[in-house]
């Protein structure tokens, strides 16, 4: 049993990871959508970001906040901003790569993820 599951019980710990699952369909089904139709900035030198990786990010975001609103998010395409300093709510942290391969993503390179991590 991991220091996880004897710290919280393991029902909270099935719900996570189905709750993981579903948004990474979620923003996979944005990720569809929006391929080979899109156009890239860079974030800063050679860190690409598309409109894929900030809708997916949104509807993951969205997703998560509803079945937990007092659980912290931490993702790629909002660091900078108000949610990496909130300091109330759960000892919960859902972490995101919406698009983890953007380079790829680009080129039409199948070899890309959504990457979902949940810290407690």
């Amino acid at each position: 049993m991991s220091s996880l599951e004897t710290s919280v019980s393991s029902r909270p710990v099935t719900l996570w990871r189905k709750t993981c699952i579903a948004a990474a369909r979620l923003g996979g089904e944005v990720l569809k959508r929006y391929r080979g139709k899109v156009t890239a900035r860079e974030k800063q030198p050679k860190d690409l970001v598309t409109e894929a990786d900030l809708e997916s990010q949104r509807v993951i975001e969205e997703f998560l906040r509803q079945r937990f609103p007092t659980h912290r998010i931490l993702g790629e395409e909002s660091i900078g901003v108000a949610e990496v300093a909130e300091t109330n709510g759960d000892q919960v942290r859902w972490i995101i790569d919406p698009l983890d391969g953007t380079t790829n993503f680009i080129h039409g390179f199948p070899q890309y993820a959504i990457s979902i991590a949940l810290a407690y």
